[in-house]
């Protein structure tokens, strides 16, 4: 993940040979953004960090509203 936030924050190598670790995985570099130490693809949080996870789930289960509801809010 600190390999992703810094390939947004400083620029994309030019050559996929030059990708360091995972981040060859994301094809939509260009809709990738940083905010607040959070990586998001459009609007929509990419990747949840771990400490957040448990406050995330309870989040999405707070109305009640079923599986697919569930993971439609997700």
């Amino acid at each position: 993940v600190l390999e992703l936030k810094t390939a947004i924050r400083q620029g994309w190598p030019p050559q996929k040979s030059e990708f360091a670790g995972c981040i060859h995985d994301f094809p939509f570099r260009e809709e990738l953004t940083l905010q607040n130490g959070l990586i998001f693809k459009r609007e929509r949080l990419l990747i949840i960090p771990t400490a957040l996870r448990d406050s995330m789930l309870a989040k999405l289960h707070s109305t009640h509203i079923g599986i697919q509801g569930s993971l439609r809010r997700a």
